[in-house]
């Protein structure tokens, strides 16, 4: 909370560690253990009980699509106090909160938010088996993501997903999925995780696409109650 404050020039992705409880978490912590409450939708920048603030140039990436990249909070139930002035604040992922519209807007460049590949919910069905992919190499947990995202970087790939390896016990396994070719059937070339015959199980994976693959896909997180 700091009055007369200027926000300006933040880059704020990968932020939300704190687990939401009705998010599976696709690897348990030890700390996760003790959390009885969930945290808040929030993911990116919250201005607190702060008055006179000016909000310009920051870009903002939540962690889900339905966390907030840019919130206001107040105490009690009156409005937030308004800003001294902002603009050109963007969302590249997440919900901006209704007293911001003025001042923030939607992205469609996501590298302004230093993003090359949109983390996207998956459950315990992270892999598109439906999409052509080719099984990668197997990396330890903590450089698993970047390394299988290198390797998508330099090959036929838009979009790749992380699993426990079943042969090498505590290494995580990178699954590559191929650009130059569709999804078949077509089916699975719209919304693919509500889609039960798109999707394979599993253990304590993660799913990332390219931001343009995400909407051309129209792909979206996994929604138990969705699914068909």
């Amino acid at each position: 909370r700091t009055h007369r404050g200027v926000v300006k020039q933040n880059v704020i992705y990968d932020n939300g560690v704190v687990p939401r409880l009705d998010k599976m978490e696709p690897i348990a912590e030890d700390w996760h253990q003790g959390l009885s409450k969930s945290r808040q939708s929030y993911s990116g920048l919250v201005l607190n009980n702060a008055e006179d603030v000016k909000l310009w140039s920051n870009n903002v990436a939540a962690r889900y699509d339905d966390d907030y990249a840019f919130k206001q909070e107040v105490d009690g139930s009156g409005p937030p106090p308004p800003l001294a002035a902002g603009g050109n604040n963007k969302v590249c992922q997440g919900l901006i909160d209704p007293n911001l519209d003025a001042v923030v807007s939607t992205a469609s460049d996501w590298s302004l938010c230093g993003i090359n590949y949109v983390e996207i919910f998956c459950g315990d069905h992270c892999h598109l088996i439906q999409w052509p992919y080719t099984m990668g190499s197997s990396y330890s947990p903590e450089t698993a993501e970047e390394e299988c995202a290198l390797d998508c970087d330099n090959g036929d790939c838009y979009a790749f997903s992380l699993q426990d390896d079943y042969d090498n016990e505590g290494l995580k396994w990178c699954f590559l999925y191929k650009e130059s070719q569709e999804p078949s059937p077509e089916s699975c070339q719209n919304d693919p995780f509500q889609l039960s015959s798109c999707t394979y199980h599993t253990t304590s994976g993660k799913f990332f696409i390219t931001p343009e693959t995400k909407e051309l896909y129209n792909v979206n997180g996994y929604d138990f109650w969705a699914r068909v």
